[in-house]
């Protein structure tokens, strides 16, 4: 069993040239339980098959030693070696030289390495190799004059003009932090070699020119329109990727115009979208409310989304939220159930029809929540108690009726399972697929197959035996998995959700619940924060499952091992 837990934790060559690896071991990682009462790692050994592999004898008392230790696959013994060399300095040098002449472009790199620390001799050289033919030696000569704190902006300008675009973007990573003014004609003359379509490049450039995104927002316009100061509609591609890119706040306007745009294609207006997302303006924020109201299909769903995602995090104080109407499918089901909720509490009402309206919410997936929130905080009058008991363990909603158990007797039959009898069933991988989809999928995924609401079990077969993966179905309250530990908030205008923490600050939270929806609740509004005992996955009694439906469940999830 231990054979499947392999943690590597760090790696080394040996002088041989093996490699070796150490690992380390614990029954459960990712749960709230520590098992490994014993330490236990193991250290492997990685050699070419059916070759003894000899540690060679190392002489660091002649420059021809320490030339052949230089070539050590050990970082260890060639450090050593590089050391001695570097402080023999000239007489040295045309030695050290050879190495660059040497048919392995590794020992090749060391000894620029080496070269550009040997002294001012030792620089030239390598400063000769600037334009050398090969692009690895290039970005070796220009990472190690940068190491030198000297001016690298002669090297920077020489290699803005190189064919490479590897080379060209070591250049930029290189200037990311100089001041605007010194780097400008060096990073217009590597942003004008930009072709549109190396998106490696586009990042790159894009991380250089963050600091002051505005000013090259103009200076790009200039170098990437038909015309000078000619409108959006002259952009070329690598414009429009830059913006996107970018997105510096005095671009809003030309990014919303383009937005909005239906001249241009579906895929430009939404990239723009996405860039007008990103600029945390309150310009911004309104632009794309204005989209989230557009009469264009596409253009509303990709704004609506966007307003969505924002309202939890930049964007939480741009806008006045609730005077903001989404319009979704589930808020207009929400306000529905917050009248029905009214009524409830409402004393002034018949019995009769508060308790017509519980079993109304009972019986629905966020009605049911609602009532959860409402039994946490002793807020539901003693009469209602026993609607709620009989109605809601018929939720539709799995996590309702889990959450339920916390506060009322369920007539759910709590079978026992026995852990040794199952692992002895023969489980069917094949009778396991639609087994799981049925009890399973609706908050996990498997491949192609499920939510992504909790943990991803695509591949828990390498994470867990099957008797540590049963024990997790069975008993799921055991360990529950970091950041998926259930969390009940409610907010003083009655408001109510549960579900998992996906983040908090001093503004907000934001809970995703078992259906995948996220709440973005603020701050100020919460009235009871309570992190719950029971996980929102039922155990195998709650969804009637037999001994033969785990052993199945089982061996279907431990089929995937790649």
């Amino acid at each position: 069993l231990k054979e499947k837990w392999f943690r590597p934790s760090d790696i080394a060559i040996g002088t041989d040239g093996a490699i070796y690896i150490a690992d380390w071991y614990d029954p459960v990682v990712g749960g709230h339980q520590t098992r490994d009462s014993v330490g236990y790692g193991r250290i492997y050994r990685i050699a070419p098959k059916n070759k003894k592999l000899v540690n060679p004898k190392i002489d660091l008392a002649t420059v021809e030693g320490q030339l052949n230790a230089l070539r050590s696959p050990a970082v260890n013994v060639r450090n050593l070696a590089f050391e001695k060399l570097k402080q023999q300095g000239a007489p040295a040098l045309a030695q050290v030289k050879t190495l660059l002449q040497d048919e392995n472009p590794f020992i090749q790199a060391r000894s620029v390495w080496l070269l550009s620390q040997m002294g001012e001799e030792g620089k030239k050289i390598v400063e000769n190799l600037i334009t050398a033919p090969d692009e690895k030696i290039r970005i070796t000569v220009f990472r190690a004059l940068r190491q030198l704190a000297g001016d690298i902006l002669p090297y920077a300008k020489i290699l803005s003009e190189d064919t490479s675009s590897f080379v060209r973007r070591e250049v930029a990573i290189a200037l990311r932090d100089t001041a605007f003014a010194k780097k400008k004609e060096i990073m217009l003359s590597l942003a004008a070699r930009y072709d549109g379509n190396d998106r490696w490049y586009l990042e790159t450039l894009g991380t250089a020119m963050d600091a002051d995104a505005a000013l090259w927002y103009n200076e790009l316009k200039i170098l990437f329109t038909e015309k000078k100061n000619a409108g959006h509609d002259s952009w070329k591609k690598q414009m429009s990727d830059f913006a996107w890119r970018l997105h510096p706040v005095n671009a809003i306007n030309d990014i919303a115009e383009r937005a909005m745009d239906t001249l241009l294609p579906a895929a430009e207006r939404n990239k723009m979208i996405t860039a007008l997302a990103f600029i945390n303006d309150k310009k911004a924020a309104g632009y794309m409310l204005a989209a989230a109201k557009s009469n264009k299909p596409d253009i509303k769903e990709q704004a609506l989304y966007w307003l969505s995602f924002r309202q939890s995090n930049d964007w939480f104080h741009l806008l006045d939220w609730s005077k903001i109407d989404l319009n979704t499918a589930y808020e207009r089901k929400l306000a529905a159930m917050k009248v029905k909720k009214q009524i409830i509490l409402d004393e002034r009402q018949s019995q009769d029809e508060r308790k017509w309206r519980t079993i109304e919410m009972a019986k629905d997936s966020l009605g049911g929540q609602l009532l959860i929130g409402l039994l946490s905080e002793k807020k539901l009058p003693a009469f209602l108690l026993p609607v709620i008991q009989e109605h809601i363990f018929n939720n539709p909603d799995i996590a309702i009726r889990v959450q339920a158990g916390n506060y009322f007797a369920s007539e759910v039959n709590n079978k026992i399972f026995s852990m040794d009898a199952i692992t002895r069933i023969t489980g069917n991988a094949v009778e396991g697929r639609p087994a799981f989809t049925k009890n399973c999928s609706a908050c996990h995924r498997m491949g192609k197959t499920g939510n992504d609401i909790g943990p991803d079990l695509t591949y828990i077969g390498k994470k867990l035996g099957k008797t540590e993966l049963l024990d997790a179905i069975i008993n799921p309250n055991a360990a529950i998995v970091f950041g998926y530990e259930p969390w009940l908030l409610n907010t003083k205008n009655g408001e109510s959700a549960f579900g998992f923490l996906l983040s908090e600050n001093k503004d907000n939270v934001v809970v995703k619940d078992i259906a995948g929806k996220k709440h973005v609740i603020a701050q100020s509004t919460i009235s009871t924060k309570k992190k719950l005992e029971k996980t929102l996955m039922p155990d195998a009694s709650a969804m009637n499952l037999s001994e033969k439906n785990l052993a199945d469940i089982t061996a279907f999830l431990l089929s995937v091992q790649e």
